[in-house]
């Protein structure tokens, strides 16, 4: 392993692009359900009781937070003003009730307007994610292919310069080979 080999640092990036793509993959197909939910057996109505749990959940999850941002006079305060109220008069406030009620149900409707931009958003930001992450995969694996290739044109040039290397130690061996037998053959004529 040499410590000037692309290799290993190629193979991390590839290894980390490939995981990211996965995530994203799995993300857009959780999107993806919502848009063509008969390709993962779902029908309309658990689509639209996932959507109804999720704005359910949304809203409790708001009136806890509406709950903990109100200081604890303050919310006794408002019972006060609220049982001040019902005992001044009950006709108001049923009609205060019916108006709330209007307008939360208008309000719940711009929440799933909302809901459903915010969703489409994100789905348009992950595919455009997802885009870059292939574009990224596929110029590492450009990369790749042009460092294996110059690889391996490097390996066929060593194996020339390997083969040329044979070819003259055998010559030169031959010629060793000769010229100890000649050697040997004055030696023994003047011996």
């Amino acid at each position: 392993m040499a410590t000037g080999d692309p290799f290993f640092a190629v193979k991390e990036e590839v290894e980390q692009n490939v995981t990211n793509a996965e995530a994203l993959f799995q993300s857009w197909t959780r999107i993806y359900i919502e848009f063509d939910p008969a390709r993962f057996n779902l029908s309309s109505k658990d689509v639209e009781s996932r959507k109804s749990f999720v704005e359910v959940t949304r809203h409790r999850i708001q009136d806890i937070r509406l709950t903990l941002s109100e200081p604890p006079a303050q919310s006794r305060k408002n019972a006060k003003n609220q049982r001040q109220e019902l005992f001044e008069g009950g006709r108001q406030i049923f009609s205060i009730d019916d108006y709330s009620s209007r307008s939360r149900s208008e309000e719940v409707e711009l929440d799933n307007t909302r809901f459903i931009e915010n969703e489409a958003f994100q789905q348009t930001i992950l595919v455009q994610e997802q885009d870059e992450q292939l574009d990224s995969l596929y110029g590492t694996a450009r990369n790749i292919h042009a460092i294996a290739t110059t690889m391996g044109a490097e390996i066929e040039d060593q194996n020339i310069l390997l083969d040329d290397f044979g070819h003259r130690l055998d010559s030169a061996q031959s010629r060793i080979d000769r010229s100890m037998r000649k050697l040997i053959y004055i030696i023994k004529k003047n011996e």
